[in-house]
């Protein structure tokens, strides 16, 4: 328990001190109460051209997605200094091991993503929120907070690198949305995605449950997927 609150205090205290990270921290905040108070303002002016309610949902999938985006790329950089200063490896030797200490980064950005989740998507107020059904999809999605961190740590050798890497995940994440506006069978080609299934299943909410059970499944089968390629990988990447 003392190891894991000085990994707290250690880790909040890296955060608070860089300013992109604390930003990055608090965005998927500012946006929730953006939309939760913008919203009802941008619906009223558009009103006359467009219904801003038909496309709830797209806003909804791409914000469910944006939280454990945000965190993932904090923990990524900092597993990304931990690699080249060799603190995995001194970890490794350790009791605490290197699985305890990846285990515990993942798991924290996890909870606090499916926390957040939870909490800022309903304080939005935005149509179409079904909550029961709400959960499952947030706890899929918060599974790419480890999905992102890995993926940044693992593909890129600096921080430069990891900029970029963290840019194109970035565009990626943009995923969700192809479910809400893209009618053709092909659209399932983004299906070997895993971002591509929270949109899927954000936008079967309302729908059939027999079709929204498959999504959260497939969706679930998607992540864990990529998941283990990409702790994989990192591994590899950490033993070299």
């Amino acid at each position: 328990m003392k190891r894991l609150t000085t990994l707290l205090v250690s880790d909040a205290k890296n955060t608070f001190r860089d300013d992109i990270m604390l930003i990055i921290t608090i965005v998927p905040i500012f946006l929730s109460l953006l939309v939760r108070f913008g919203e009802p303002f941008l619906r009223s002016a558009l009103e006359p051209y467009i219904d801003l309610r038909l496309h709830h949902g797209a806003i909804m999938a791409v914000l469910t997605s944006m939280t454990p985006m945000m965190y993932g790329w904090i923990i990524g950089f900092l597993l990304l200094d931990d690699r080249d200063e060799h603190t995995l490896s001194a970890i490794a030797v350790t009791p605490f091991s290197k699985r305890g200490y990846l285990l515990y980064r993942t798991l924290l950005i996890f909870l606090l993503s499916c926390v957040l989740s939870l909490v800022l998507i309903p304080l939005t107020d935005l149509s179409g929120l079904v909550f029961p059904r709400f959960i499952p999809v947030a706890v899929m999605a918060a599974l790419e907070a480890p999905l992102f961190a890995l993926a940044l740590a693992a593909f890129s050798g600096n921080k430069v690198e990891g900029m970029a890497v963290a840019k194109f995940m970035g565009i990626m994440g943009m995923l969700p949305l192809l479910p809400f506006y893209i009618e053709s069978p092909l659209v399932y080609i983004a299906g070997i995605t895993p971002f591509f299934w929270v949109g899927k299943s954000v936008l079967l909410m309302e729908g059939p449950a027999g079709a929204y059970i498959l999504s959260i499944a497939a969706g679930y089968l998607i992540h864990a997927a990529y998941l283990a390629l990409f702790l994989r990988i990192f591994n590899r990447r950490v033993e070299d």
